[in-house]
């Protein structure tokens, strides 16, 4: 299993970095679990990221897991109405 460490400022400016992180995570092919709990900030764009990366880890076969995920992540995942499609409930 891959565990991505989530960056606790995740914005648009880090977004290619992030971007980049997620990529390696789907290509090994593996389950993924996603680490958010030190997540201070994040934007829209972010989250579109982690959006799509769940997606396309549904669509290749690999589960995707949240360890762990801070409050301030939530609360922006659930203003945005994503919190099914994040897994986060």
């Amino acid at each position: 299993m891959a565990v991505v460490e989530l960056p606790s400022v995740m914005n648009i400016a880090s977004a290619s970095e992030l971007k980049s992180v997620l990529t390696l995570a789907l290509d090994a092919n593996e389950s993924t679990e996603l680490e958010a709990g030190s997540v201070e900030s994040i934007d829209a764009s972010a989250i579109q990221l982690l959006l799509s990366f769940i997606q396309e880890a549904s669509i290749r076969g690999n589960s995707c897991c949240w360890n762990s995920a801070s409050n301030e992540l939530k609360a922006s995942v659930e203003l945005l109405g994503l919190s099914d499609e994040l897994m986060l409930i």
